[in-house]
């Protein structure tokens, strides 16, 4: 137990022993007194606080020099009734893996941050200190979003969701404390960390670039599907390492002089042409019966066998 713990605990006894002697029992500088306590244990080594937890410490001291009441240490004087100080012992707690995988959001639980939580005098967790700076992502409680550090009740911690800020892989720090259910003198855990991990949201589209092809005038030439996949700058790349499943022919130039065929059919915009119909041959283009240099142009999109989306 700290020593502001000790005075207050005091305190408490003393006016509780006054009051019964003469009826009358004001404890005003006593709440102001424990909200200053609470306040420098909640930021008590953690350095984002450091300046705050000094200035708190010096508030607290002119506050015990301001009202008589507020004890020393040393008056202190067990009474029956409540719990002497030093019974109660801060409890400990290990951090976890909290994994969303693909998903694009998280409810957190209890057992988030109680993993091998243990007291010396068996009580349970009460409240988790969560420390959300830093953290990517959003967080919300109960609706509202919430920010910097937070103090949860834990059977409100269902409460809680986390959502990711994008489909992106990622792994960070949630660091948190736990303090125990003590009715008096409720201690924290030191700083434990979990660590939240989301794999790639969904199935990722691929990227494409672009490809020239030379050809000779009167040939016909086949388009193989190496030439919609590693002969394209930059080549065709698919996060999950998908197939190419198809390309689709979104826009013909009006200017060809050559002509390009489908299984011996001319094709148009929109078609689609499948990877197994290149894999057979039968995406070709005839060349223009001509001397004079001329090229042949079509825009098109792919689309991988996972995602099945297409991009250009």
């Amino acid at each position: 137990m700290s020593i502001y713990k000790q005075i207050y605990v005091t305190s408490v006894n003393k006016a509780v022993n006054k009051a019964k002697h003469n009826g009358k029992m004001n404890l005003n500088a006593l709440a102001i007194y424990e909200l200053y306590k609470y306040y420098i244990e909640f930021t008590e080594g953690v350095a984002l606080y450091e300046d705050e937890n000094k200035c708190l410490k010096t508030a607290i001291e002119d506050l015990k020099y301001k009202y008589p009441e507020i004890c020393n240490y040393n008056e202190y004087v067990p009474t029956v009734g409540f719990d002497a100080p030093g019974t109660n012992t801060a409890p400990t707690v290990s951090g976890t893996v909290i994994a969303l995988l693909e998903e694009d959001e998280y409810w957190f639980t209890a057992a988030d941050f109680t993993t091998n939580f243990s007291d010396p005098e068996n009580t349970g967790p009460r409240t988790v200190i969560l420390y959300l700076n830093g953290v990517p992502g959003t967080f919300t409680l109960n609706g509202t979003v919430v920010t910097g550090t937070i103090a949860v009740d834990i059977d409100d911690i269902v409460t809680l969701k986390y959502t990711r800020p994008d489909e992106t892989a990622f792994a960070e720090a949630l660091t948190f404390r736990v303090s125990d259910d003590d009715p008096i003198d409720p201690l924290y855990s030191i700083i434990a960390s979990n660590t939240l991990t989301g794999t790639i949201a969904g199935n990722q589209p691929p990227t494409i670039g672009d490809n020239t092809v030379y050809a000779a005038n009167r040939a016909v030439t086949v388009l193989t599907l190496a030439m919609f996949t590693s002969d394209l700058q930059p080549p065709y790349n698919d996060p999950e390492a998908d197939l190419i499943d198809a390309i689709r022919l979104d826009e013909i130039s009006q200017a060809n002089l050559g002509v390009f065929q489908l299984n011996g059919v001319d094709v148009v915009e929109g078609q689609i042409i499948t990877r197994e119909d290149i894999n057979a041959g039968l995406f070709t283009h005839n060349a223009p019966n001509q001397d004079a240099l001329s090229s042949d142009n079509f825009s098109f999109s792919a689309r991988d066998e996972g995602s099945l989306v297409w991009v250009q």
